[in-house]
């Protein structure tokens, strides 16, 4: 991963180190959308934890319509070949928590957000919903 051009720049970003796993995530956030406090999406968006249903991060950007399921890894050993698989296929786990669980079954970590989620969808203010897959090692 170090060959990347972007990597140096990531790894020199002290602020974001204290997200730990999801550093990498909102590294890739930050950048695709141009977003200048990245710190308070994280504190709005991260939903990592026990319990957490496969969402590690859920951003509602409702001003432009788009709505990001995340889920991130970064491997300690950056020589592997690939990421874990099964951290992807997660993010079909975190669509059914997200689209079909019954509000009483959602757990408190991520309740809020899939509310806000299904609002704003019966409310047709989302044209775009992503889900990401965010790692440090090549596909």
């Amino acid at each position: 991963m170090e060959d990347k051009k972007f990597f140096p720049n990531f790894k020199s970003r002290d602020d974001l180190k204290q997200y730990e796993k999801e550093s990498l995530l909102l590294y890739a956030l930050k950048l695709r959308y141009n977003i200048d406090d990245i710190h308070t999406i994280a504190a709005e968006s991260i939903t990592d934890g026990n319990d957490d249903k496969k969402m590690d991060m859920v951003f509602i950007d409702e001003d432009n319509g788009r709505i990001i399921i995340a889920q991130s890894y970064i491997a300690e050993e950056t020589t592997k070949n690939a990421a874990k698989e099964n951290k992807a296929s997660d993010l079909n786990t975190a669509a059914s928590w997200l689209f079909a669980m019954a509000e009483n079954e959602l757990p408190d970590r991520v309740k809020s957000h899939v509310l806000e989620v299904r609002r704003l969808l019966k409310e047709e203010k989302i044209s775009e919903i992503l889900f990401w897959y965010c790692h440090n090692l090549p596909e």
